[in-house]
Parts: C-alpha cells; sequence; structure tokens
C-alpha cells in the first residue's frame, strides 16, 4: 500500500542516500555498508515490533557507542518509536522523557545488575536484544508525518539537560545539501553526528573504529550539517 505523501520515516530516508556498497557505519564492534545497514536496521525494527514496542513510544538505549547500537537505534526510527541515546553509565540522568519516576517500558542495556526494582521490568538486555534480533523478520518502515517525534539526541550535561528532540523532518535535505559522492569518512562520535553523516550519504566512523592506517577522517562543514 502506498503511504501518503506527508508520511515519512527518517531512518529510511538517511540510508537511502549513500551508494549500497559504501561503508555507512564503522565501529568498535563491527561495520556495515549502506545495504548491509538498511537490512540490519529493518531486522532491528521488527524485533521491537516483536518485543512490543509500539510507535510513538520513547525507548531508552544505554549501550556503549558503536554499530549495535545504531542498529537498535535506526531500528526503533525504522519502527516508529522514539530513541533515547543514553551511555552505560547514566542511570541517574533525568530528562522529560526518561525521568526515574516514571520509567519507559523498554530499557535496552547490558544487564539489570544496578537497577531499582521499579526499572528491572523494564530493562531489556543485550542478551535477549540479541536473540530477539536473530528471531526477527524485516519490518517496513512505519511512515509518520514529518513533525512527528524522531529521536532524541545524547544529554549534553549530567542529569539529562541538553537533549535535543529531533523529528522526523529532520532527515529531509534541504535545497542547498547533496549527498556525498563518495565514502569519505567523518567521525561520529554522538548519535548526532552519525545522523548528520548518514543524511548526506557519508561513512560515519564511531570512535576508534578507523584503527591504524585509514584513511584521513574529517568533520563535515557545519554549514552542511545544520539539522532544521
Amino acid at each position: 500500500m502506498t503511504e501518503p505523501a506527508d508520511r515519512i520515516n527518517a531512518a529510511a530516508l538517511l540510508l537511502a542516500r549513500g551508494l549500497p556498497s559504501q561503508a555507512a557505519v564503522a565501529g568498535p564492534d563491527g561495520s556495515a555498508d549502506y545495504a548491509a545497514l538498511r537490512s540490519q536496521v529493518a531486522q532491528a525494527a521488527g524485533a521491537w515490533h516483536d518485543f512490543g514496542v509500539e510507535p510513538g513510544e520513547v525507548v531508552l538505549l544505554r549501550l556503549p557507542p558503536g554499530l549495535e547500537r545504531s542498529v537498535a537505534f535506526l531500528g526503533a526510527i525504522w519502527a516508529g518509536a522514539v530513541p533515547v541515546p543514553l551511555g552505560e553509565g547514566d542511570e541517574g540522568h533525568r530528562g522529560d522523557p526518561w525521568d526515574a519516576h516514571a520509567p519507559a517500558r523498554f530499557i535496552l542495556a547490558a544487564s539489570r545488575a544496578g537497577y531499582a526494582s521499579a526499572w528491572r521490568d523494564s530493562v531489556l538486555t543485550r542478551l535477549e536484544w540479541r536473540a530477539g534480533l536473530g528471531a526477527a523478520g524485516a519490518a517496513e518502515p512505519v511512515a509518520l508525518p514529518p513533525q512527528a517525534p524522531c529521536c532524541w539526541t545524547e544529554p549534553r550535561r549530567r542529569g539529562g539537560d541538553g537533549a535535543r528532540l529531533l523529528r522526523h523532518a529532520f532527515a529531509q535535505l534541504q535545497p542547498r545539501e547533496v549527498p556525498s559522492a563518495g565514502g569519505e569518512p567523518v567521525e561520529a562520535p554522538t548519535m548526532l553526528a552519525l545522523l548528520r553523516a548518514l543524511r548526506r550519504g557519508a561513512s560515519a566512523v564511531i570512535g576508534d573504529a578507523a584503527g591504524a592506517g585509514s584513511a584521513p577522517r574529517r568533520t563535515a562543514p557545519a554549514e552542511a550539517l545544520a539539522l532544521p
């Protein structure tokens, strides 16, 4: 069924920008080209659906930066959910979508260790996630209005402050922007930087994934990466 013209999915738009065989994401835990990443993200969306995540629902990701977290994050967007990227040690962070007094139903984390009883039932461990991911089928992207909530960015300060809510419309190219023709690596120290790189069809490098002897990395010009 054809989706209405005013419905989009940010993850699907982002993953359609690069050439299929072009490197999309490289992290300490692995790498994927655009074709492989799109397939993995569609499967991750299927896993989120299987676990019971609903469109518009906030999910917390407390995993280290890398390919696995990127796939889970983009998969949540693909599934219509609203992911929040948080570090493994961010249990004390608070903000509107992840207030400790009203925990999200789904917290993807390494384990349940250290969580208060009020949070334990919400935790989806990495082992559970990987098992569900392996059993899941690929899902179609959930198309939503451009101004529908898409994802949160990382908090910039302790306490959860400084996080930014992005709408699905952020993935739409502005008139001045053009996707990158090649796969020149771009440093992506944050999820926001990763999203910006994918929006331009670039190759995002997370952490020390480039390794010794790799091509020099660059940060794309700020004016080309400005989000609406």
